[in-house]
């Protein structure tokens, strides 16, 4: 009787594994913004924040929060980097290509 229910317990983790990983495949989302090979470069204003820069650079389908993780990348900013006035950064900008691509890639 325990083999029994060993056996199940094995069977029933076994499909919750690949049911998590297929599903977690599915609602995955690539980030636009860091395969960008176009970019604006802007210098960075007093009061500016990489959010408020980054909102002028999104629009209602983007999460800015992707972009200001390419932002951080784009521009080898780590968590807590201070952004100054006058520095220089580079914004990737998300391109048609790119759209295409990941049709092409399904």
């Amino acid at each position: 009787m325990l083999k029994y229910y060993l056996k199940l317990f094995l069977f029933t983790m076994l499909v919750a594994i690949i049911s998590w990983y297929g599903l977690s495949g599915a609602f995955a989302q690539t980030n636009a913004f860091l395969v960008s090979d176009s970019y604006q470069l802007i210098t960075v204003n007093y009061g500016d924040t990489l959010w408020s820069i980054a909102s002028k650079y999104v629009t209602d389908q983007d999460d800015i929060r992707d972009l200001i993780i390419a932002i951080k990348q784009t521009n080898n900013l780590d968590n807590g980097v201070v952004i100054h006035p006058g520095q220089q950064l580079k914004i990737p900008l998300k391109t048609k290509n790119f759209e295409i691509s990941r049709v092409v890639q399904k």
